[in-house]
């Protein structure tokens, strides 16, 4: 079975600090992480963000993760249970 939290974060120069706070509180539910994001100067974007977590742990943890990571602006979070 692989639980994933799929996050995008948007306005990644603003964001990625409190992000990254918040994946540090729950490092123990965090088996695997992938970071993605676009660099090239003439891209215009938000500077947006991609992680990819394979998660552990309790269902409650995984889900206040995931709910303290939607109260940033422009950071939105997506499930999957496989």
């Amino acid at each position: 079975m692989a639980r994933l939290l799929l996050i995008k974060v948007g306005d990644r120069p603003k964001n990625a600090l409190k992000v990254q706070e918040i994946l540090t509180r729950y490092g123990c539910n965090v088996r695997t992480r992938l970071g993605i994001h676009e660099f090239a100067p003439e891209c215009e974007s938000e500077d947006e963000g991609i992680i990819l977590l394979e998660v552990t742990g309790k269902e409650e943890e995984i889900a206040k993760m995931k709910e303290e990571l939607e109260k940033i602006e422009k950071v939105k979070t997506v499930y999957v249970d496989l």
